[in-house]
């Protein structure tokens, strides 16, 4: 198991080579512990940040399975050769043909497993077009499918 910080984000499936429903221990034990944080964000959830949040993923505590990966600047890989974390919104209304906000995620794909994580204060907007246009988008999630239910 290896790292990359450069390889393309596929949606609903994989960023930096970590992958939905991959065993969070295998990947734990493959990692540095020195660059390895976990936190407690429920009694059935914990998150693994990486590198400083470069790269995080979600554990589900009870199946010991992946179920969300994220990934910050300066991650190099793109999901569709264009979407990226640090984008401005700007960029995604020009550029992108699909979105919808749910549950604090703006979400870029129909897929419905990819999206940016929003600052709070615009979770419960209705529309790309509503957000501010030179908002930093910092924070890019690959979600299990059905994440939303």
């Amino acid at each position: 198991m290896c790292l990359n910080f450069n390889e393309n984000i596929i949606a609903g499936k994989s960023i930096a080579g970590i992958s939905i429903n991959d065993n969070v221990k295998d990947w734990v034990n493959s990692i540095n512990p020195r660059q390895i944080k976990q936190e407690a964000i429920s009694e059935q959830y914990t998150d693994y940040v990486i590198n400083n949040g470069i790269v995080s993923f979600t554990g589900n505590n009870e199946s010991g399975l992946i179920e969300k990966i994220s990934c910050k600047r300066p991650y190099n890989g793109k999901f569709d050769n264009f979407f990226y974390p640090g984008m401005v919104v700007n960029e995604l209304i020009v550029e992108n043909k699909y979105s919808i906000i749910l549950h604090g995620i703006l979400i870029i794909d129909k897929s419905m497993n990819i999206g940016f994580d929003l600052p709070e204060e615009f979770t419960e907007l209705d529309s790309i077009k509503e957000l501010p246009k030179f908002l930093v988008l910092e924070e890019l999630h690959v979600m299990k499918n059905n994440w939303w239910r």
